[in-house]
């Protein structure tokens, strides 16, 4: 059988997750898989032989509507029940897709992009229970899914489980799919990364290897199970590797941190993933007097897979940690994305994290020139280890196709047995993404990751994403920067949730900042004032970066687009500010000059009187023009939106020329 080797030297060769399960199943069947802490402290157990026996129940029923290779969808809050109908879906030979079940308070957004995934994968079925499937099943059986049946639900809770007797083995192999790993894009065109039994299999050894784990190891997860960190370093992991995997709700997570190093203290967890923003959440919301009964002693992998990662995070926990048993050394950042199944790149056990200071501005520019300490101008990088020796990772120019020389920023190309198959159903992003070729070598396919980055003495160091890069005057300026600056520049502000991104500009690419408030900004006697945070943004900013913002927006806390796993989506996020979806509490737009408004209102007027702008007369009023009061009121709601700020009333009724208008208007003050 061609597969790939067990975490035991001598052990059997496994060429799909089944075969791991049951492995475990038939060798270990009262050992312990998982304990799910549910509401943060109440315990849920299940042994491998419960979940070979459960999983092969759910597998059985699923062959009453499913053949192999079709897709099922996952609809489950976090728990041992997602649990077994992942692997139920693997058992049946189907496709898992596995996603976020609509959220009640943001039932539309969370809906639109739902109701994409089903359209994309196709999905036949839907496996769900209890109140999700209760809530849920009326709604999506009310939208319109063009050139599909109508879908087949399964409540998991009323499966007879003696009917695990009846399942066979299906017959798929390595290279057969196992799930669709849905990426965080916008919601209304997210891609299903197809990944196969032979790259989680390749991955999850990968892992096992780096972190040097024992049957004795225990793996503590409160990330969401739909996403490729939670699911895959979760739930796959303590499975392959043969030890306890304790599971928690991301929600309990949020409401009280604490709950998290309380499960690591408790069941003396070594290993733990979590991306960047939970430690300053910690140590923001766990104050001294409430981590003296923590031991965090037993934490030996901390592994942070979130970009960015900040020196100053990693300090800040380690230092309000330290007396509680945790070593700065813990630390293990890693870099990781679904289309490589989970992880590219980590660093060695017990070493602690590689930092490096760059020259920013040489950064801005794609060259890597490193300084010796920091400086007002220089950046400090956190390193995320190298690649595996069955893998390839290269620097390449995006442009040209070329691999870069050590000093230049390029985008990350990786090769290997963990890059995932393509994206489901998209033969041409898959081509472009996946089957990249070098310009000046033969090599590859590489994947092409969007990330920049260079490498440095074999460790790679990630500068940010290609497209997310912000060009202003000939300067590329990484938003993580432009973030960082803003969150920290007024106290009512809240760390770590801002988003920067470009826009066009009439003339140009042009920046914009949105930032969320801490919730003490709207608690009862808050002294916060929305223009002085406003205005401490933009000094900051433009001290720091040399560049004024478009507009800034302060939007209300938690209202920030973010992945499953807590990342932020600039590109959702600039997609709701275009549209006007922020919920908005105070917004500073930069203003326009002069030549600007002229050249708007003489465009905006011959469109609207159908003559071309070069006929337009600016000596002679809007209503010279013929513009009665409804129009006037349509027009200045128009100028209100392109300009920012709100346009007096009055400046209408005292129905100046248009070059009159012009000249007022760029006096105007921003709201």
């Amino acid at each position: 059988m061609n597969g790939v080797v067990s975490p035991a030297a001598s052990g059997p060769q496994w060429a799909t997750f089944i075969d791991v399960v049951r492995w475990r199943a038939q060798h270990l069947p009262t050992r312990r898989a998982f304990t799910y802490l549910d509401n943060g402290d109440q315990q849920v157990h299940i042994t491998y032989a419960e979940l070979d026996r459960r999983a092969r129940a759910i597998a059985v029923t699923l062959r009453q509507i499913a053949a192999p290779g079709d897709r099922v969808l996952l609809l489950y809050g976090p728990g041992l029940e997602f649990v077994s109908a992942f692997f139920g879906c693997l058992y049946a030979g189907v496709v898992a897709v596995p996603t976020y079940p609509p959220v009640p308070t943001r039932l539309e957004r969370t809906l639109t992009r739902l109701c994409a995934v089903i359209r994309d994968s196709g999905v036949i079925g839907i496996l769900s229970h209890g109140p999700i499937l209760t809530a849920v099943r009326p709604v999506l059986d009310m939208q319109q899914y063009p050139g599909h049946d109508p879908l087949t639900w399964i409540d998991s809770h009323a499966i007879d489980a003696d009917c695990a007797r009846r399942w066979s083995s299906p017959a798929i192999g390595a290279g057969d799919l196992a799930f669709l790993q849905y990426t965080s894009g916008s919601t209304s065109d997210p891609k299903g990364v197809m990944v196969s039994h032979a790259n989680l299999l390749s991955n999850a050894n990968i892992i096992h290897r780096n972190a040097e784990f024992t049957p004795r190891s225990v793996y503590v997860c409160w990330l969401p199970p739909y996403h490729d960190m939670g699911l895959i370093g979760g739930i796959l992991l303590p499975i392959y590797g043969g030890f306890l995997g304790v599971l928690l709700s991301p929600l309990d997570f949020l409401y009280r941190p604490i709950r998290w190093l309380e499960a690591i203290t408790q069941f003396r967890g070594c290993t733990s993933p979590f991306p960047n923003f939970a430690l300053d959440l910690c140590v923001r919301k766990i104050p001294p007097d409430q981590r003296e009964g923590l031991d965090l002693s037993s934490w030996s992998l901390a592994c942070n897979g979130s970009e960015p990662i900040r020196t100053d995070t990693l300090a800040r926990f380690s230092e309000a940690f330290g007396p509680q048993g945790f070593s700065h050394s813990t630390h293990y950042p890693a870099y990781g994305l679904a289309e490589c199944t989970l992880l590219a790149t980590g660093g060695k056990r017990d070493a602690p994290p590689k930092t490096i200071w760059v020259d920013g501005e040489a950064l801005n520019r794609g060259r890597v020139e490193r300084v010796a300490q920091r400086t007002p101008r220089s950046r400090s990088l956190v390193g995320c280890g190298s690649w595996a020796p069955d893998h390839e990772l290269l620097i390449v120019d995006p442009d040209t196709g070329r691999q870069c020389p050590p000093d230049r920023v390029g985008e990350i190309w990786i090769a290997g047995p963990s890059v995932a198959v393509g994206y489901w159903n998209r033969p041409t992003l898959t081509r472009e993404t996946f089957s990249a070729r070098l310009g000046d070598r033969d090599g590859g396919p590489y994947l092409r990751t969007g990330d920049l980055g260079f490498v440095m003495e074999n460790e790679l160091y990630v500068t940010g994403r290609s497209n997310d890069l912000i060009i202003v005057a000939g300067r590329n300026l990484y938003p993580q920067d432009i973030e960082r600056t803003a969150s920290e520049s007024h106290a009512f502000l809240r760390t770590n949730h801002c988003a920067a991104f470009a826009v066009e500009g009439r003339r140009a690419e042009q920046l914009v900042v949105v930032q969320e408030l801490d919730k003490k900004a709207t608690a009862p006697g808050s002294d916060f004032a929305a223009p002085a945070a406003l205005a401490a943004i933009r000094r900051a900013v433009a001290k720091a970066h040399d560049v004024q913002p478009l507009a800034i927006v302060l939007v209300d806390t938690g209202s920030l687009p973010k992945t499953a796993n807590g990342k932020l989506q600039r590109s959702a996020t600039r997609d709701a500010w275009s549209t006007g979806a922020l919920d908005e509490v105070a917004r500073w737009t930069a203003p326009k000059d002069q030549e600007e408004i002229l050249d708007w209102l003489v465009e905006e007027i011959a469109k609207r009187i159908g003559q071309p702008a070069e006929t337009v007369d600016v000596n002679i009023t809007l209503v010279d023009f013929g513009f009665g009061s409804l129009h006037l009121a349509d027009m200045a709601e128009t100028l209100e939106r392109w300009l920012g700020y709100t346009v007096e009333p009055e400046l209408f009724l005292r129905n100046p020329t248009v070059a009159q208008l012009t000249a007022e208007l760029a006096n105007g003050q921003p709201r």
